[in-house]
């Protein structure tokens, strides 16, 4: 990843970094070399219970938060809320 942005970078190309494939809108049309990053940022980075925040690289989708997150929550509420995060 570090060397296709710095080729870009080098060259003016613009990069369309794609997670998990979760948008809503269609942000995966563009004028872009595509950066694919679900196989690679795929990390659960951090988790506070007591806060109720679980903060995630771009490759996770919703449902694998919810599957990840399902003994803890109800997995309904869990989609709901990531998507007004997102």
């Amino acid at each position: 990843v570090k060397n296709l942005l710095r080729y870009c970078h080098t060259h003016r190309v613009p990069v369309l970094p794609r997670g998990g494939g979760t948008s809503l809108a269609g942000q995966g049309v563009n004028r872009a070399v595509v950066c694919d990053l679900s196989q690679l940022c795929r990390e659960v980075l951090e988790y506070d219970a007591a806060a109720s925040t679980l903060h995630v690289q771009a490759g996770r989708s919703i449902e694998e938060v919810n599957r990840w997150l399902s003994p803890a929550f109800n997995a309904a509420q869990v989609t709901r809320e990531a998507a007004v995060m997102m």
